[in-house]
């Protein structure tokens, strides 16, 4: 039977607009409900969601914004109105016959949603533990694989966390399991940047001895110190850099100190300028806010293009609905239909309704304006077609839809289904800081989410089948 894990939204949330995941990341409520079920599942974003008060039921990468809104200020009918409404996500989403749904949650979450599942298809380990004790035991429990959680006792008594103060659960894990791996050092210096973050930190300064003790095995017999630096290393190029302030010569070693520069926003009304210390590095202006869909179809005519500056680079997604990535990823012109297996995995983000990231991609050598433009109005001319200068993510789209790079109409159709985000960059066009920048950028999105469309440099394991057909879809598109 398959396994599902419920957490419910905190009050403690990140400022800004983010994924699901990361939003909830300053509670420790959260983090321990959170570590508690990944040490229980296969695959998190397909078997750990989070119960909202406002949204709903959310996936992991659920894009949405901050909020203040909890079940606790809510009367018993909108309470109940609730739990119906997330029952009937969780009907669409799950076969609820063949399930088990665990709820590590209060029961205000849990049993507006219970009583409407099949009986003995869920499960809350809480149920009898007091709010203030729940999270100990979460953490008391989170390596406890070996025992089912209806095995599991309710233990008031016996709740007294046995970490030492300033440990975490995975300090725990490593007392009782392998050494720490490359995974459990990304994680934990993850959580310390969102930590930083959340605490209103412009920039995090930490030694690989640090982040060793965090995880845990350090000092010990069994560390992995070069790991550890290593991992340290690595964030360098991800996120928006920093630097190496000091260490052993080798760059590996306990003595390993790095600052890592963290983003932060600074509203001043008509715009809001994303900065990393003094230096300004997106400039996102009120009317067409990065965090704003914008319908594609606007974008055809000449006076909404014209708002769009014509000397500055940028970068952009386009996000689109259930039924345009249907068409995509469900094509006739591929091997098979890949929707159902892709679709757990996706980003989405909610608009009027679930909008999907289908696609990024950066303007570095002409104008966000120049490359928006190519990939929405361009035509499918013989010469273009031929000459292999249609847009790429257009020559994607006319292969999967219509089987033929000549076909403007279907994929112009298509097209005008969706939605695009996007973001000017104050920096100068083909600047080699402003080329850094924007490639970090798309980088990190392509690590951070699956994204279906996008061939270069997209190496989500779970998207490969899907990209091989593209590919070939794409030849077969010319002749």
């Amino acid at each position: 039977m398959n396994q599902i894990f419920f957490i419910s939204c905190t009050a403690e949330k990140q400022n800004y607009s983010c994924t699901a995941e990361e939003m909830y990341a300053p509670s420790r409520n959260f983090r321990a409900a959170f570590q508690y079920a990944l040490n229980r599942v296969d695959d998190k974003n397909s078997q750990i969601f989070i119960l909202s008060a406002k949204h709903g039921l959310l996936s992991l990468t659920d894009f949405i914004d901050t909020y203040n809104v909890t079940l606790d200020d809510m009367k018993q009918r909108d309470r109940s109105e609730w739990g119906l409404r997330v029952y009937k996500s969780i009907v669409d989403r799950f076969d609820i016959n063949n399930t088990l749904f665990v709820f590590l949650t209060s029961n205000m979450y849990a049993d507006p949603i219970i009583k409407h599942l099949p009986m003995n298809h869920s499960e809350t380990p809480l149920r009898d533990i007091q709010r203030f004790k729940r999270r100990t035991w979460l953490e008391q429990h989170t390596n406890d694989t070996s025992v089912h959680p209806a095995s599991f006792p309710s233990l008031p008594n016996q709740t007294k966390s046995t970490m030492k103060p300033g440990k975490t659960t995975a300090a725990l894990k490593r007392k009782t399991s392998t050494a720490p791996t490359k995974s459990d050092f990304e994680q934990a210096l993850n959580n310390e940047q969102q930590k930083a973050r959340s605490e209103g930190k412009t920039s995090l300064t930490i030694t690989a001895r640090d982040l060793h003790v965090i995880v845990g095995g350090y000092p010990g017999k069994n560390h992995r110190m070069s790991t550890c630096s290593d991992v340290m290393h690595s964030f360098l190029k991800k996120g928006y850099g920093g630097r190496v302030l000091s260490g052993p010569e080798k760059g590996r070693g306990a003595s390993l100190r790095i600052i890592y520069y963290l983003a932060y926003k600074e509203d001043n009304g008509s715009t809001t300028k994303i900065k990393i210390g003094n230096n300004v590095l997106l400039t996102e202006k009120k009317e067409f806010q990065s965090s704003t869909l914008i319908p594609a179809i606007e974008l055809r005519l000449i006076s909404n293009l014209q708002r769009i500056p014509d000397d500055k680079p940028g970068w952009y997604r386009w996000w689109g609905p259930i039924n345009a990535l249907e068409a995509l990823l469900n094509s006739p012109h591929i091997s098979k239909k890949y929707l159902e297996e892709l679709l757990p995995h996706l980003y989405v983000r909610r608009y009027d309704q679930d909008y999907f990231c289908i696609y990024v991609g950066v303007a570095i050598n002409e104008s966000i304006r120049e490359r928006l433009n190519w990939h929405i109005n361009q035509h499918h001319t013989e010469s273009v077609v031929q000459n292999g200068i249609l847009s790429t993510f257009r020559k994607s789209v006319s292969s999967l839809v219509a089987g033929n790079q000549y076909d403007e109409k279907a994929t112009n159709t298509l097209i005008d289904k969706l939605m695009i985000e996007y973001t000017v960059m104050d920096m100068p066009i083909r600047d080699t800081a402003t080329k850094e920048a924007i490639r970090r950028i798309e980088d990190n999105d392509l690590d951070r989410f699956v994204i279906p469309i996008n061939i270069m440099g997209n190496k989500h394991d779970v998207l490969k089948p899907f990209l091989l057909d593209l590919k070939k879809a794409r030849k077969q598109s010319l002749a």
